[in-house]
């Protein structure tokens, strides 16, 4: 992997990091990033972009190894479906698990307050 490439990746991780925090700082209500919330929201809606893009670009890249039949890619190929996979499933089940939990709460206090209107 090209080592601009490496470089850019781990930049974006770290600016990624900061504006995740200044955005989880700016949901608190405080004065001083009230303001720039809307800044904060769109600096890290372009992060993700081009992060996706550097995902798009590695992808591309360990796709042309493949085809190359450059020893190790499979195995490179496995880790990074691995990683890949450990990070989207516990993610996806930890959404499901909130997603119901809030319904079933959302229909429970619904339940009662009608029952208090009768």
């Amino acid at each position: 992997m090209n080592r601009y490439l490496k470089a850019l990746l781990i930049g974006m991780m770290v600016l990624g990091a900061a504006l995740l925090v200044g955005l989880a700082l700016a949901t608190r209500s405080s004065m001083g990033f009230e303001s720039q919330y809307s800044t904060l929201l769109i600096l890290n809606a372009a992060v993700i972009v081009v992060m996706i893009g550097l995902l798009v670009v590695l992808a591309y890249w360990l796709l042309q190894r493949f085809r190359k039949r450059v020893f190790g890619t499979r195995l490179l190929t496995r880790f990074a479906l691995s990683f890949a996979l450990l990070g989207i499933v516990p993610s996806v089940l930890l959404f499901w698990f909130v997603h119901h939990l809030l319904s079933a709460y959302d229909r429970l206090v619904v339940h009662f307050q009608i029952r208090r209107c009768f």
